[in-house]
């Protein structure tokens, strides 16, 4: 019996050796299969950072080499016109060089003799950059030395200029420290283990940010043929390069680095251009080290603490995920979360019931144009602080890109949305007075959201409503399926009734005064359209003159329009009544009919009036959207309207509008009289009206609210003004009264 007991005890130790046997070869397995999974999510997800890095840093360089160049290339075409030597030119140049963060500018003559903003003088004559521009070219160099000033990496942006008679007489150039380039590639993300780079096709790098992991190297080429020996794979990227097939590759070496391209819309010369973002894969082998170091401790004592290795292996993996966010999903700006992990957050919740909120903020470039970017940058903190303080503890919030935020709140009740929308406007709003700056309304576009919808799907669905109410100054939130559906029926209705109004002369004529600035009196009006329903209620502009000019039948409004105010003018006309000249808008559809200055002429003699007393406003935009603009605006003179610009710095602005169209009368918007109690925004405006002016154009304020904004406008010489400050639009009985 104690035989058997001792064998059968042996028996059990063994049976429990094998059993731990068993349990730590699992837990072995469990741990390698867990350090894996860590070591793939991390590079998935620093993959996908360096691909988002490389993105975001081509929309930032792109935008503001489009914005130096169209600046350049607009200025370059008022030379001729505005200035009389070389040094009046760089004299005025001075003001701009601040504004658009060059190291200099200056004006290089057809012999290459250049004068500069910071008092330079020298000769280009035998700069590729100088003779590219001789030959009609606008050009962005690469990286090359400052020849004439402070020794430094500069890239030189030129454009050529043109005489009166058509040939290139010079050059306008600016010259742009390289480091500006650099200092906009963002890799914060890696903590600086990576580089950014803007390279042309042939390899050449245009500027860089991580210079160590360059080293002296400027070729592309030469830098990867010292990471790989494998020449088959540069050529390949070489061909690829040049070809635009390419996006990522890895160079397999001592230490392999991961490089990604994202091709650009501008070009160097005739080069196209990429920003490559790199990262060494030692980046991602030193975030998994630490669970690789626990887990050799882990091996030598895994029989006797297996429960506490595998707790100590969770709360590693745990580690490494906080800290994978905290790399890969937090804000530059704001120093919280971006959208990449409001996606990861979102994705993660089993029950997302809720709305999904796209918030922007209103005309918020004006903000960073005029205040600056640090301004701007303020601004965007505060915001996402007050969207954290009204945010409950499940919900989320992120900032996706410039001034677009996007917020999960889990609400069921859409009348308690809208008070929380209504505070955190009131807390926004608050901002404007804390900071100095104009123009801070949010606009919310809410969708709500369950488990079967993707948040991409949701997010884009929210952005449509918001754009429906977006520049709306009575409500700045819309649902989804308020503004997708019940929208779409009001439009139809407004569509239907559209003949049916014309018919019956449901659209009426409404007048704006316009006052002499110096000596207050009304000196011309404006027609304004209103369209009265059946019910004798008014439907305002903003919902059917989009939808008109979208189908077509703005062309048929404006007509009308035009017909009503000629036989009002001449009925005043047979009453011995004093009348005023009265301009009437002109749409962009409407530019596009045959024979339109003609047909409108016609119209005018029918009634047996002057064409003096009717003018017409044309948009800037419509300017430049259409080719033939030039030949319609000298039909519109011969048929002997007198032409005003309208909105004139509305988004399109461009100087050289003023010089090369012949409009008689520039009306400034009203986004350019908001900019009056700004230093730069009322800098900007005295050069455009002394511009304007010089040209020979009269000059009619929009807009105009304030005493404040009326004595500006009157020192810096503005002829007409036109606004609430004197009269809102008129309905033609009191129209009428106020000219008896």
């Amino acid at each position: 019996m104690e035989v058997v007991y001792i064998m059968q005890k042996v028996k059990l130790r063994i049976h429990r050796f094998l059993v731990l046997g068993v349990l730590a070869i699992f837990a072995l397995i469990a741990l390698f299969s867990c350090i894996k999974k860590v070591s793939g999510a991390l590079n998935e997800q620093i993959q996908e950072t360096l691909k988002d890095v490389a993105e975001q840093n081509k929309k930032i360089v792109e935008k503001d080499i489009k914005l130096k160049l169209n600046f350049l290339q607009g200025y370059s075409k008022d030379l001729t016109n505005s200035y009389k030597d070389n040094t009046e030119v760089v004299e005025h140049l001075k003001s701009y060089v601040d504004y658009f963060e060059f190291k200099r500018m200056g004006y290089i003559d057809s012999e290459g003799q250049v004068l500069t903003t910071d008092g330079k003088i020298a000769n280009f004559k035998d700069e590729s950059y100088f003779k590219d521009a001789m030959n009609g070219k606008t050009t962005i160099t690469g990286v090359i030395g400052d020849v004439i000033g402070h020794s430094e990496s500069i890239n030189v942006l030129t454009v050529p200029v043109y005489s009166k008679e058509g040939y290139i007489e010079g050059a306008l150039f600016a010259a742009y420290r390289t480091v500006k380039f650099s200092q906009m590639l963002n890799v914060s993300s890696f903590e600086g283990a990576g580089s950014s780079l803007l390279v042309t096709k042939d390899g050449e790098i245009f500027a860089e940010i991580g210079i160590n992991a360059m080293g002296n190297k400027m070729d592309m080429f030469d830098y990867i043929a010292s990471i790989t020996s494998d020449e088959d794979l540069v050529e390949k990227v070489r061909e690829e390069l040049k070809e635009g097939d390419i996006t990522e590759i890895v160079l397999k070496g001592e230490e392999n680095t991961h490089m990604y391209f994202a091709p650009m819309d501008i070009k160097l010369g005739d080069k196209k251009c990429y920003v490559v973002t790199l990262l060494p894969e030692n980046v991602l082998q030193d975030r998994v080290g630490n669970v690789w170091k626990h887990l050799e401790n882990f091996l030598i004592i895994i029989v006797v603490i297996l429960v506490v290795a595998t707790v100590f292996t969770i709360v590693s993996y745990v580690r490494q995920s906080r800290k994978v966010i905290e790399l890969a999903y937090s804000d530059k700006v704001t120093g919280g979360n971006n959208y990449a992990y409001f996606l990861h957050n979102m994705n993660a919740k089993k029950d997302r019931s809720g709305f999904i909120v796209a918030m922007d903020i209103d005309e918020f470039r004006i903000i960073n144009n005029i205040c600056g970017v640090k301004t701007g940058d303020d601004l965007l903190k505060r915001i996402w602080k007050v969207l954290k303080r009204n945010l409950k503890l499940l919900e989320s919030h992120a900032r996706v890109n410039a001034d677009r935020y996007i917020m999960f709140m889990s609400e069921d009740d859409k009348e308690v949305l809208k008070e929380r929308f209504a505070k955190i406007t009131k807390e926004i709003l608050n901002e404007e007075d804390l900071l100095g700056i104009p123009k801070v309304m949010p606009y919310f576009g809410v969708y709500a959201i369950d488990n079967n919808v993707s948040i991409e799907s949701a997010y884009g669905y929210a952005n449509q409503a918001k754009h429906i109410v977006k520049g709306n100054h009575k409500k700045n939130f819309c649902f989804y399926e308020d503004g997708d559906y019940r929208d779409r029926i009001e439009l139809k209705k407004l569509e239907d009734g559209f003949e049916g109004a014309i018919k019956d002369r449901r659209f009426e004529v409404w007048y704006q005064p316009k006052y002499d600035a110096k000596n207050p009196h009304v000196v011309s009006a404006e027609a304004l359209v209103r369209w009265r329903a059946n019910d004798g209620s008014l439907i305002p502009p903003g919902k059917f003159i989009p939808l008109f000019e979208k189908n077509g039948m703005i062309a048929t409004l404006d007509e009308y329009v035009f017909d009503e105010v000629c036989r009002r003018q001449k009925k005043w006309l047979d009453e011995g009544r004093r009348i005023l000249p009265v301009s009437v808008n002109i749409s962009r559809a409407s530019l596009y009919y045959e024979n339109v200055a003609k047909r409108y002429r016609q119209i005018v003699d029918s009634y047996g009036i002057s064409v003096e007393y009717l003018q017409l406003e044309i948009t800037e935009s419509a300017t430049i959207e259409n080719e033939d603009i030039h030949k319609l605006v000298d039909e519109f003179h011969k048929e002997g309207f007198t032409l005003l610009l309208d909105d004139f710095g509305n988004g399109y602005s461009s100087l050289a509008t003023l010089n090369e169209l012949h409009f008689d009368v520039l009306k400034l918007d009203k986004s350019l009289i908001d900019y009056i109690g700004d230093k730069k925004g009322e800098t900007l405006l005295v050069h455009i009206v002394g511009l304007a002016r010089n040209l020979g154009l009269l000059i009619t304020a929009e807009g105009v609210e304030t005493k404040v904004q009326l004595d500006f406008l009157r020192e810096i010489e503005c002829n007409d003004i036109q606004g609430y400050y004197f009269s809102k639009p008129l309905p033609v009985n009191e129209y009428e009264a106020m000219l008896a």
